[in-house]
């Protein structure tokens, strides 16, 4: 979760979605 938030500008739901498979995966 710390790393999703860690992004911090809305960024678009692509984005979103690669990014917490990868914090998953993480």
């Amino acid at each position: 979760i710390l790393g999703r938030y860690s992004d911090g500008p809305p960024s678009p739901p692509q984005s979103k979605r690669a990014r917490k498979m990868k914090a998953s995966d993480g």
